[in-house]
């Protein structure tokens, strides 16, 4: 698969199109709602970044799950753990940030 951050994959043919296609490359495939999708995505993380530098925890949260609902992924974790961190909610702060990098086994 792709990285998300800078491809669409095509949900027909599953091949890897840059973020700014209308169409798949190999089928031809309708891809503006996913890029619309991708675009909003990216919307709500920058607010909520902006937001978190702000200081405004509950805005950071609300954005960060806004772009977790339409795609999740490591950098909306990121944000939402950090809103979790400056809200004082240290366990979900916790549990985000294991989803991201998962503790070794020690074993």
């Amino acid at each position: 698969m792709s990285d998300p951050a800078t491809a669409i994959n095509c949900p027909v043919c599953r091949a890897s199109n840059p973020l700014t296609a209308v169409c798949c490359r190999r089928c031809k495939a309708d891809l503006s709602l996913l890029g619309r999708l991708e675009s909003q995505r990216a919307a709500a993380l920058d607010h909520a970044r902006r937001a978190l530098l702000a200081g405004d925890a509950a805005t950071a949260r609300r954005f960060s799950q806004l772009a977790r609902r339409l795609r999740d992924g490591a950098d909306a974790r990121q944000v939402a753990a950090a809103a979790a961190l400056l809200a004082g909610h240290f366990a979900a702060a916790l549990h985000l940030a294991q989803q991201i990098h998962p503790p070794s086994d020690a074993s």
